[in-house]
């Protein structure tokens, strides 16, 4: 267990690295005026979702008394978001 939450912390902190690159694609992408905005938009936006997913995974799971269908909605959201960049990228 000790060795999987070590894992977890370098690949969180050094490993993957998201938080770099996500706030730089926003800015990048935000038009010249509106950078504040949108990082202060998104960055609230963010926040909220990592206040708000922990209560909702867990009542998920004490109504339904599985794992299965968080795992379901974890799949459905990196489905969702695969098929919004490709289309994006074309």
């Amino acid at each position: 267990m000790l060795a999987l939450a070590l894992l977890a912390v370098w690949l969180g902190f050094f490993g993957l690295g998201w938080y770099g690159p996500w706030v730089a694609y926003l800015a990048e992408t935000a038009s010249a005026g509106q950078v504040g905005l949108t990082l202060g938009g998104a960055m609230a936006l963010n926040q909220l979702g990592i206040i708000g997913a922990p209560p909702l995974l867990g009542l998920v799971h004490d109504l339904t008394g599985s794992y299965v269908p968080l795992w379901a909605c974890v799949v459905a959201v990196l489905a969702v978001a695969y098929a919004v960049t490709r289309i994006a990228a074309e």
